[in-house]
């Protein structure tokens, strides 16, 4: 696969997925009387919401797993050919997709 045709897969996913985000909605969930935010939130709307940010949390690790195979995979290509500068590129992906997939716990640790 050409890499401008991977650059343009990867401008039109992040187009989609921005736009999307962009027109979302926002919905309130329950009416609090004070200023400060209300702790009384329905259960099934909790429920979902977790649900939610536990599928784009699987989302984000899959894209990082999925990063890494391909860095593994380019970097056995790269050992092959002998290549050093086609290692050092797979090793970033490794690393990169390796960040990637670190990212939901880590923000977990930070909002916890």
């Amino acid at each position: 696969m050409k890499l401008k045709n991977v650059k343009r897969k990867i401008l039109a996913t992040f187009i989609t997925l921005s736009l999307t985000i962009n027109q979302s909605m926002m919905v309130f969930a329950a009416k609090s009387n004070s200023n400060s935010i209300s702790t009384n939130v329905p259960k099934s709307v909790s429920d979902g919401i977790l649900l939610v940010e536990n599928v784009v949390l699987a989302v984000v690790i899959g894209m990082g797993v999925i990063m890494t195979a391909l860095g593994l995979t380019d970097l056995a290509q790269a050992l092959d050919a002998r290549d050093s500068m086609q290692q050092g590129q797979a090793y970033k992906k490794v690393a990169a997709g390796f960040f990637i997939a670190a990212i939901p716990t880590i923000l977990m640790v930070k909002i916890n």
